[in-house]
């Protein structure tokens, strides 16, 4: 895409707050792996304003962005934020080892090998990148963790 002349802005986005309840799984938390990396969770609301900000901005063209939320914090700490914020909050949220999780697949099936796959990835590779520029161009995440999670109620 860079090399083919037409004018491109790609964003790059840390995790999607939007999917946290699905790793709440219903007041059963469900994570695999340690997961010791500290994430800045984006609001998919954020996401699309500063996409459709992109579009608009001449400044944006042909450029690579980092888009990171304001505040971080592990999988098991927004899982747990969340589950306090809905109510569900019981056990803290722990992870399953990867054994674990294998035997688990045996009958699950193909869906949570695919999960496996990606928590092993996010378990072996921090956050990255710098959102300044990102911030400048296409301003800041308005959504924060702590707002998601009143909304969520």
């Amino acid at each position: 895409i860079q090399d083919s002349g037409i004018p491109f802005t790609f964003l790059k986005l840390t995790m999607i707050m939007d999917t946290i309840p699905r790793y709440a799984n219903n007041g059963k938390p469900f994570i695999i792996g340690k997961q010791p990396h500290r994430w800045r969770w984006i609001h998919t609301s954020d996401i699309g304003r500063m996409a459709s900000a992109a579009f608009s901005n001449v400044n944006a063209r042909n450029k690579k962005l980092t888009l990171l939320g304001n505040s971080g914090c592990t999988f098991a700490e927004a899982v747990d934020q969340y589950l306090r914020a809905t109510g569900q909050e019981g056990k803290p949220t722990r992870s399953k080892p990867y054994w674990v999780a294998n035997l688990l697949a045996l009958v699950v099936g193909k869906e949570l090998r695919y999960a496996i796959s990606i928590f092993r990835y996010f378990d072996q590779h921090p956050e990255e990148g710098d959102p300044s520029e990102a911030y400048e161009l296409l301003g800041k995440p308005e959504v924060s963790l702590e707002h998601y999670f009143e909304e969520s109620i």
